[in-house]
């Protein structure tokens, strides 16, 4: 049996916060991410046999879309590090190197001619390096996780994850700086309130998905398959004359039958 799935699944706890992710889109949310939070939508590549786990974790309601979808909008799978690896602990130490390098270059104008003065090829753009660095950290999670005394094997979850994309060509107003305080901000940052609130850099970023990318619309109960049809006429974005709303609502399941299923 295959220990991936076709489809990857995005879970809630609620029906309303479904409800507008299928009238809205997904929008970015700051998720806890080791001592930092970052911007992003994680879904996870779990079959169905074996999704109890993650619901218990993350909430009874969701929606599964086709992984082309997934290949398309440029979701990729997270890099697992763990911590006591070579792998972990160089990383570490070329991202603080790395650090380093980038705030001194923007704090001396004449540090990249000082100190690559060497290279034939044109000089680095230090904009274009912060950014490369801010991408690649931003698909980083741990393997484990000891919290209260329990692991959390993060592995197990399978996880794709969604950034909201950053070109520093379109930003011309944000320095590398402002960037990495807008998409990764470390939990002890004095500003991080009005940066959550302010959100200026992911708020117009939508993942956006059409009624046929859906392969799954998952729900606790038979009770509240009603309350999700109705609004599933009510999502003016979807237009029930062009498409099969029959097809649509057969693809809602409930977590009752999948107990008995699987």
């Amino acid at each position: 049996m295959a220990i991936t799935s076709n489809t990857l699944f995005h879970f809630t706890n609620s029906l309303q916060t479904l409800s507008l992710i299928l009238k809205n889109n997904f929008k970015a949310s700051y998720c806890i991410e080791g001592d930092s939070f970052v911007a992003m939508i994680c879904f996870c590549d779990i079959p169905l046999s074996e999704i109890g786990g993650h619901i218990e974790k993350y909430g009874g309601y969701g929606i599964g879309l086709s992984k082309g979808w997934a290949v398309n909008k440029g979701l990729n799978p997270v890099i697992y590090l763990e911590s006591n690896s070579y792998l972990a602990k160089t990383m570490k130490e070329g991202r603080n190197q790395l650090s380093w390098f980038m705030w001194d270059a923007v704090a001396d104008k004449d540090f990249l001619k000082k100190h690559l003065t060497k290279f034939k090829s044109p000089l680095w753009n230090i904009d274009d390096i912060s950014i490369y660095a801010l991408n690649y950290g931003r698909f980083i999670k741990n393997y484990s996780e000891t919290i209260k005394e329990k692991v959390n094997r993060y592995y197990d979850e399978r996880e794709w994850r969604y950034v909201p994309p950053v070109n520093i060509g379109e930003l011309e107003e944000s320095s590398p700086s402002d960037l990495y305080d807008q998409l990764i901000i470390h939990k002890t940052h004095e500003k991080f309130e009005a940066i959550k609130t302010g959100r200026k850099l992911i708020d117009d970023q939508k993942l956006t998905f059409e009624p046929e990318d859906i392969r799954y619309l998952i729900i606790k109960s038979q009770d509240e398959i009603p309350k999700l049809v109705s609004h599933l006429k009510e999502v003016g974005r979807f237009d029930f004359e062009k498409i099969d709303k029959d097809i649509l609502i057969c693809k809602i399941v409930t977590i009752e039958s999948l107990k008995e299923d699987f």
